[in-house]
């Protein structure tokens, strides 16, 4: 919910790995997936605890205001953002409709968030010359202030392609990875386009970091 507060636009799937439906329908979500870009974020009862699912059900109830559309069944996918949800998906949406939901809705401009290492070079492979924001979207810090005051600004109404890693969101797996990709031993912030690359943990890096964004969205 802190990413829909800074602006992004966050696919979230309501799963269980007791439900029947959700089995069924999981070849073609699946399928769907590894043909796009698009992060999901899953809540899935049996993965999570039921406590915890169900906490995180209601906090997004909560979130929207809205305890009719957004219930404590499976499988259910919605797209939200600070000011709004759309319904996305459920057992029966075929791959077609899936996509079409997610271009009317889901696509948040050309911003695309990563957990998975896996997807972001799939991304990248096909995106080569796209802004990429390595940062913590769960901390208060340069970094993330950096993305708020500075880069969502100059992104959300743009056509040029930004990719960023939530270090935060990924498991300890693509963490590591990460850093390795990187060159980091440990996490900071970075900015990196083509050739160019600004850590932007040192000052001194901030306002080329401020300069290569402005050039890229003039």
């Amino acid at each position: 919910m802190a990413r829909m507060d800074d602006g992004e636009t966050v696919a979230f799937l309501f799963s269980s790995l007791n439900c029947s439906h959700c089995l069924a329908w999981e070849p073609t979500f699946v399928s769907f997936l590894s043909q796009e870009n698009y992060e999901v974020v899953l809540y899935q009862n049996g993965t999570m605890l039921d406590s915890e699912w169900k906490r995180s059900v209601a906090a997004i109830q909560t979130y929207f205001h809205d305890t009719e559309t957004i219930r404590m069944a499976t499988p259910l996918l919605f797209i939200g953002d600070k000011q709004s949800f759309s319904f996305a998906g459920t057992s029966d949406t075929s791959q077609e409709r899936l996509h079409s939901n997610f271009k009317a809705q889901g696509d948040g401009g050309h911003i695309t968030s990563f957990r998975s290492i896996e997807a972001y070079q799939r991304y990248l492979a096909t995106t080569p010359d796209a802004l990429i924001y390595l940062y913590d979207s769960a901390s208060s810090n340069v970094g993330h202030t950096f993305y708020v005051d500075c880069l969502f600004p100059a992104a959300k109404s743009s056509s040029k392609p930004l990719a960023l890693l939530d270090f935060q969101g990924m498991n300890s797996t693509n963490q590591t990875t990460a850093l390795t990709l990187f060159g980091l031993s440990a996490f900071t912030p970075i900015l990196k386009q083509k050739e160019s690359v600004y850590n932007l943990a040192k000052e001194s890096e901030v306002a080329s970091a401020t300069s290569l964004v402005q050039k890229y969205y003039r």
